[in-house]
């Protein structure tokens, strides 16, 4: 008996719709096409089982790709809101009530605003940093090797990274952007033989552990860090967006 043997390989194909990143699609199939009647049942079944794949990979994967320049637009969106924000209440504090107030105001607001960004389904949002001044932004690993990243780089570099991981078995998105100091961040930021009295006790009193002082303008302070959880981070995107968040 004559054979003749036909190896047909999809490899390297992503489809994607409601997943990212979609799983690549990397199968051979080896078909042995036998003379005479044989052949055209074997080129039927061959056909199924390709369509069959094809469908597989498209309904597991999706068909509307969301590029990683979406998703990093979506988490500046998100950082920008955060800072704004922040800094509006701080900047208020400041010509209010002084900067020992302001203290106190970052000391709540910062922890709320992280809450309320992080209650985003899939999204999770904080500031982080090396020299950090709250426990509670102490850096991840991942963290910490970006934020080292971002100091070393030169200045027309970006201040902004984004790099898939995988975290308990689901894809992650995560995106850092960076803190740089201004002039009003030195009040309780800069040299801290300049702090008051009243400011330096209050500094004591909530964060014992200070090492969030000594920056001066243009010193990278930290940044802002984002994770987005694959596919539940998703159904934000659109409303993310379009501002409505």
């Amino acid at each position: 008996m004559h054979f003749c043997a036909s190896i047909f390989t999809i490899s390297n194909v992503a489809y994607s719709k409601d997943e990212l990143p979609c799983k690549t699609v990397d199968v051979s199939l080896i078909f042995i096409l036998l003379e005479g009647g044989a052949m055209s049942k074997l080129i039927q079944i061959w056909a199924s089982c390709a369509i069959g794949i094809i469908l597989i990979a498209f309904i597991g994967c999706g068909g509307k790709k969301v590029a990683d320049s979406d998703l990093s637009r979506a988490a500046g969106k998100v950082v920008d809101n955060f800072s704004n924000e922040l800094r509006n209440e701080l900047y208020t504090a400041i010509e209010d009530s002084g900067v020992v107030w302001a203290v106190r105001i970052c000391s709540e607001k910062g922890p709320l605003l992280s809450a309320r960004y992080s209650s985003i389904p899939g999204w999770s949002v904080r500031r982080v940093s090396i020299r950090f001044r709250n426990p509670e932004n102490a850096p991840d690993d991942f963290e910490r090797e970006v934020l080292q990243i971002l100091e070393n780089r030169p200045a027309n570099a970006g201040d902004e990274y984004f790099r898939w991981t995988e975290e308990g078995g689901k894809k992650t998105f995560r995106f850092l952007k960076a803190i740089k100091v201004k002039a009003t961040c030195l009040n309780c930021h800069g040299p801290r033989d300049k702090f008051s009295a009243d400011l330096r006790k209050v500094l004591d009193e909530k964060y014992p552990n200070d090492q969030a002082y000594d920056f001066g303008i243009d010193d990278y302070r930290g940044a802002y860090s984002v994770k987005i959880t694959w596919p539940d981070g998703k159904v934000a995107l659109d409303s993310i967006m379009a501002a409505k968040i």
